[in-house]
């Protein structure tokens, strides 16, 4: 059976890179139990911050998990949950706006360690993530 498909915020590849120990980090759990995905979004945020002498070894990592492109759907998804947010006074970055209609547009829930801005989305279903010591 295949494993379900979830989207990774940039938060997890990050957490990833920097930790020591990388058995420690969620997202090597996550690479366990289902098939990865990130938005076009989230590697744009996650390359422009990274060492340019490590790429090499972060590409390994981000050739495990799809793409998922920004697409006009996810446009109209955008613009619908940043005015949705806009009335409720609970609005995010236009990144995570981004990155959380993505995820909407392709049904698949999002795994972050940023859940307060991602939480604020009506109908965004997200990974409980147990933090990891």
């Amino acid at each position: 059976m295949k494993p379900p498909s979830i989207l990774i915020d940039t938060s997890l590849l990050i957490d990833f890179f920097r930790k020591k120990n990388k058995a420690k980090s969620e997202l090597f759990r996550l690479r366990q139990e289902y098939l990865l995905s990130t938005s076009v979004i989230c590697l744009y945020e996650f390359k422009i911050g990274a060492n340019p002498e490590k790429l090499p070894e972060y590409q390994a990592i981000l050739n495990e998990v799809a793409i998922l492109p920004l697409t006009e759907a996810c446009i109209e998804a955008a613009i619908s949950v940043y005015h949705h947010l806009k009335r409720h006074n609970a609005r995010i970055g236009l990144a995570d706006t981004l990155i959380a209609a993505t995820a909407l547009e392709n049904g698949i829930p999002v795994a972050t360690l940023n859940t307060e801005h991602f939480s604020r989305i009506e109908n965004l279903a997200l990974v409980p993530l147990p933090i990891l010591e």
